[in-house]
Parts: C-alpha cells; sequence; structure tokens
C-alpha cells in the first residue's frame, strides 16, 4: 500500500486542503485537490460499513485523478501533498479470451 501508513496524529489539520497529484513516468498526468472530491472520506467509510463489518486494520482506497491510459512497463505514482506517495510498476498478464469477447475487445 506504500511506504508507510499515516497515523491521525501525523495527519495534516485540513484533509480537504491537500494536494494531489499523478505522474506517470515521472510526468505529471493529472493535478487536483482533495477539496475536489465528490464524496469526503467519512461518508465514504460511512458507506462501505452499510455492506462490510470494517475491522482494524482494514483498508478502504479512493482514486488518484484521473489521467490518461497506462500500459505495461509504465511506472505510476499517486501522491497527496503531506500523506506520501504510492508508486507502482504497471504489469501485464495474458487476458481471458472469453472475458474479453464478452467486454467487446
Amino acid at each position: 500500500m506504500g511506504s508507510w501508513i499515516v497515523t491521525p496524529e501525523e495527519m495534516p489539520a485540513d484533509l480537504y486542503r491537500l494536494r494531489i497529484l499523478r505522474r506517470r513516468n515521472g510526468k505529471v498526468e493529472a493535478e487536483s485537490n482533495t477539496s475536489n472530491m465528490i464524496f469526503r472520506f467519512d461518508d465514504i467509510v460511512a458507506f462501505a460499513s452499510t455492506f462490510w463489518t470494517l475491522e482494524p486494520g482494514d483498508l478502504i482506497t479512493t482514486a488518484s485523478p484521473m489521467a490518461g491510459p497506462i500500459f505495461p512497463g509504465d511506472v505510476i505514482e499517486s501522491e497527496i501533498e503531506g500523506l506520501g506517495l504510492l508508486r507502482n510498476r504497471v504489469e501485464s498478464v495474458p487476458a481471458d479470451p472469453v472475458y474479453a469477447r464478452r467486454i467487446g475487445l
């Protein structure tokens, strides 16, 4: 999930005024702010808890700002100011032909 987990004491004072970046291969593709989130964090947790019993240690993820397509070998970085950076290399696996036909590929 990342190089560390931020504890409540380490959280920035205002979670809804943080810069969000998404980079592909080192180039910024999208930039936004947590103030632009459609759903607030507490609403996301409340919604998830309506169909899932949340236990200590459970993780709920959100998304990075929308950007272009990704390809095998790309390195995608998502960063939220004051919280950290998540970096992942895109891998590929052979497509299941039955599923690919079903979705029109």
